[in-house]
């Protein structure tokens, strides 16, 4: 709050402005000088006294016009002098911009890597069902299921080892930090689960045809149907979860 001091030009709180000449008895007379309006912000207001013209000179009254600024008056016996507070805005801050807190910032970036690895993962299972569905072609036509029996070493294996590298990765100390901050949800895991459970389907629908061959028993190729199709639903779930989960991650940690 900022004091200002106004002279008291007469007993009534009178205060000089700049103004024209009014002429004598347009608005009335107040002691025998013309009566002026006043008006603030475009609000005409009135007081026990009214503004004058003395001899040129417009006075109008110190305490409506305070008040209608939102301001407040004071008076000193002593001195004879009226104060006039107003409020006034704050200085802005001079207290510098903190950056974000640099540990923060890592996890989020740790945490935006882990879900490339899930992203990449996913991105392999249509890669594993078009070898199965290869496979299967070139059975239908050799009468071989070599190519069933390559994938486990050839494919599987790489798929399972990702898969339990990132699982480790979100048991670490980083990510049960970003886990507590809300920065890796629970959500993630969810996506994690998914893809596997796919992947673990599409193993399946591979042990489940060789064994048919191997077997010669028609259950085992109807296990080879059913895990093949229970591995694509769980693949387009792992999709849409991944979607979901990872454009929350983005509209929360921009």
């Amino acid at each position: 709050m900022i004091k200002r001091k106004v002279a008291i030009l007469a007993a009534g709180l009178l205060v000089a402005v700049s103004g024209v000449a009014v002429a004598a008895g347009t608005n009335g007379d107040y002691k025998g000088h013309p009566i002026v309006n006043v008006v603030v912000n475009g609000k005409a207001v009135h007081g026990e006294v009214p503004g004058i013209n003395m001899e040129g000179t417009t006075l109008v009254p110190l305490k409506v016009v305070s008040e209608a600024l939102g301001a407040q008056i004071g008076w000193d016996q002593a001195t004879s002098t009226a104060s006039v507070t107003t409020a006034t805005a704050a200085p802005p801050s001079t207290a510098p911009v903190q950056p974000e807190d640099t540990e923060e910032r890592k996890l989020k970036q740790s945490v935006a890597d882990l879900y490339a690895k899930v992203d990449a993962y996913i991105g392999s299972l249509p890669v594993f069902r078009e070898k199965i569905r290869i496979a299967k072609e070139y059975y239908d036509i050799k009468k071989s299921d070599q190519y069933f029996k390559m994938m486990n070493e050839l494919y599987w294996k790489p798929f399972e080892d990702t898969y339990m590298s990132v699982l480790t990765e979100t048991s670490s100390a980083e990510m049960n930090k970003a886990k507590q901050k809300g920065i890796l949800g629970a959500d993630f895991l969810q996506v994690l689960e998914s893809a596997h459970s796919s992947m673990s389907y599409y193993k399946y629908a591979v042990e489940h045809f060789t064994r048919s061959v191997s077997m010669g028993q028609s259950q085992f190729l109807e296990f080879y149907i059913t895990s093949y199709a229970s591995a694509y639903d769980e693949e387009l779930k792992a999709k849409e979860k991944y979607k979901a989960a990872f454009e929350q991650f983005e509209r929360l940690n921009p």
